[in-house]
């Protein structure tokens, strides 16, 4: 017996390749950012949209951005020193040398917590219309219990209607 699928909509955040396959296989539980979580974004699932995919050729009919899973985010705290984010490098797995994303001290780099991710049974296309950091909506597929789980429903633009799910800490 197949489990009914809920076509949902949720806000989405764009994450390079490979670091949106090791949010959602749980490997990687911060997230690093040069600025905050925004606070609406806070305890609420978010499409992660996997970028600059290797694994998907457009030449086979695919985009280079998928939605690869759901991540919520609980919380967010600034480093205050390129040793507390070194410390913190079996969290975000950034190698110390990294070219791409350095600790520098003239920036300021913040640890977003992921609190819960779901792998989605297939990977549909990311919107066409997204920013460079996120996309306002992303429609997708959903099992049943993930549905329920939030308390989305078919077709709901605005998921929680007014309430965030329970975050375990």
């Amino acid at each position: 017996m197949s489990q009914r699928l809920y076509q949902i909509r949720v806000p989405g955040i764009n994450v390079r390749w490979p670091w949106a396959r090791r949010i959602v296989s749980g490997e990687k539980s911060i997230e690093t950012r040069g600025y905050p979580i925004p606070v609406h974004l806070l305890n609420r699932p978010l499409a992660v949209i996997e970028t600059g995919a290797k694994s998907v050729s457009p030449s086979k009919g695919g985009s280079k951005a998928r939605i690869i899973g759901l991540a919520i985010f609980s919380r967010c705290y600034k480093y205050s020193s390129k040793r507390e984010w070194a410390e913190d490098a079996s969290r975000h797995l950034v190698k110390p040398d990294d070219k791409s994303f350095p600790f520098e001290a003239t920036n300021e780099k913040w640890a977003w917590i992921v609190a819960e991710v779901f792998l989605l049974p297939d990977e549909p296309e990311a919107p066409k219309k997204r920013g460079i950091v996120y996309a306002k909506e992303c429609s997708l597929m959903v099992p049943g219990h993930l549905a329920e789980r939030f308390n989305l429903r078919d077709g709901q633009a605005e998921p929680f209607a007014g309430r965030s799910p329970t975050i375990d800490p």
